[in-house]
Order: structure tokens, then C-alpha cells, then sequence
């Protein structure tokens, strides 16, 4: 075994994507996967960082001086983190929506002919979580929300960029809709948490403030954002005027702060 091929044999032994890796090592993804195909080498502190976390010694890490067993409990020590189950728990989560989206299906065909489009939504979240080694969750979750989101105007009436206008809340509009205002906070506090899950899961959470930036910006404020340039400040009514100030001075910051951590950003050497 090579040195990369050692870093990878024992980041799959812990159940430790790459990302998930890196995010223990500080640094990026793309840093790891060129541990792992012999690309570059890891600094010498990472080198110990890395042997303290899979439990071995640094020169069985760098060496290779015992061999690795084929049974990966085996190669377990007593301060490595115990491995994560593979897929267990997803593969038995799969078996049951395979079940009840043939149940659906059957159903639909029998009874009323609606009924097949959830029971094909749920053979397709069986068909990922079977067919994926992991994280079909994080890909069932987003594509779930996103079809919310996206349908959102054909079930409730209006999408959820619907919270960002200040004039439902004048008058009697909050209480003739408050209903749907409700069910629009809800859409967006879980898309807002699943993506610091998802980020979580890469181990990237430092950029969970820009990401929500933009996903704000783009789904909730993205109408407002040509007020300023078509029209100019005076052709804005009460009403348009905040949103419009809002989204653009959103905009603004959030260009800022990317561009600034895209400059910024170096590859970092690994000695």
C-alpha cells in the first residue's frame, strides 16, 4: 500500500467521508483526495494528526510497517472512534418505501389513478437509499424541499418569497393569510436548517451564514433586486422601498465577501 492508499483504506475504516476528513485536518476536500491518489503529501503535524485519529502509530501511517488485516473491525485500537454502521439503518428505510410505494402503486391503480404520483416519489427515495452507499437522506431531503419550494405557488397560492413583502403584513392581509404565512416560515426554517446539515455533513460550516445569504437573496429577495437600477429610488412606493433597499444591500455584501474569500483563498502546500 501506498501512503494515500493507507490515509483512504483507513478513512472508509472509520465511515469518514473526505470532506468529513478534511474538515478534522483543516483543510479542503480537493487536499485529501490528493492524499489519497498520491498527489501531494500531507505536512508532518497532519501526518501525526492523522495517525492519533485512526488510532495507529505514525510509522505503521507512513511506512506501512504492519499490514493491514482484511477484516476492518480487526484493525480497530482501542482510542479510534468506533466505525459508523455502512448503510444499515438507509438500506432497512429503503426496504419500507419500497414496500409502501408498491402498496401506493397498487392502490393508485385500483382506486384513483392520483395516487401514483407519491407512490413513484416514494419508489424514487427507495430506489436512493438502496442503490446509495450513504447520505440518501441529505439527497432526498434537498430534492424534497426544492420540489416545495418550487411548488409552493401551485399548492398554498403563492411561493415563499411571499414573508419578504412588507405589504401582506399591513392591514388585514397577515390575518386572511396567516395560515399560509405560517406554512411559508416553516418551508423556510427547515430549508435553512437542512442546508447547515448538509454543510455540516461536508464540514464546511463556516460557510453556512454566506450560503444562507445567498439562498435568501436568490429565492426570497431575487424580485426586488432590480427596483434600484430600472427605476431608481423615487419611482419606489412605501411598500417597494424596503425589500428593494434590502435585497441590493444583501446583494452587495454578499458579492464582497465572496469575492474577498475567493481571492483569499490559497491552496494550501502539504509538505
Amino acid at each position: 500500500m501506498t501512503l494515500g492508499e493507507r490515509i483512504a483504506y483507513h478513512r472508509n475504516r472509520l465511515g469518514l467521508s473526505q470532506g468529513e476528513l478534511a474538515g478534522r485536518m483543516n483543510v479542503s476536500r480537493q487536499a485529501v483526495s490528493k492524499w489519497e491518489t498520491d498527489g501531494s503529501l500531507p505536512d508532518l503535524d497532519r501526518l501525526i494528526a492523522l495517525s492519533g485519529l485512526f488510532g495507529i502509530t505514525l510509522d505503521e501511517l507512513v511506512k506501512g510497517e504492519e499490514q493491514e488485516p482484511a477484516d476492518p473491525a480487526a484493525a480497530e485500537s482501542p482510542g479510534a472512534p468506533a466505525p459508523r454502521p455502512a448503510a444499515q439503518g438507509q438500506r432497512t428505510v429503503g426496504y419500507v418505501l419500497l414496500g409502501v410505494g408498491l402498496l401506493a402503486a397498487v392502490l393508485g391503480l385500483v382506486f384513483n389513478l392520483a395516487v401514483l404520483i407519491p407512490a413513484a416519489y416514494l419508489l424514487l427515495c427507495a430506489i436512493l437509499c438502496l442503490a446509495m452507499r450513504r447520505d440518501a437522506g441529505y439527497v432526498i431531503g434537498g430534492m424534497t424541499l426544492g420540489t416545495l419550494f418550487w411548488g409552493a405557488p401551485y399548492i398554498m397560492g403563492f411561493g415563499p418569497a411571499v414573508i419578504f413583502n412588507p405589504i401582506l403584513y399591513s392591514g388585514g392581509h397577515i390575518r386572511f393569510s396567516a395560515l399560509y404565512l405560517a406554512a411559508a416560515f416553516l418551508l423556510w426554517g427547515l430549508m435553512l436548517w437542512y442546508l447547515w446539515a448538509l454543510l455540516r455533513r461536508l464540514g464546511k460550516t463556516q460557510y453556512t451564514l454566506p450560503v444562507w445569504g445567498w439562498v435568501i437573496l436568490l429565492f426570497g429577495l431575487r424580485g426586488h433586486l432590480p427596483h434600484l437600477w430600472d427605476g431608481g429610488l423615487p419611482s419606489l412606493t412605501g411598500g417597494e422601498l424596503l425589500p428593494a433597499v434590502a435585497a441590493n444591500l444583501l446583494a452587495a455584501v454578499l458579492v464582497f465577501f465572496t469575492g474577498r474569500a475567493v481571492l483569499r483563498r490559497r491552496p494550501k502546500k502539504e509538505g
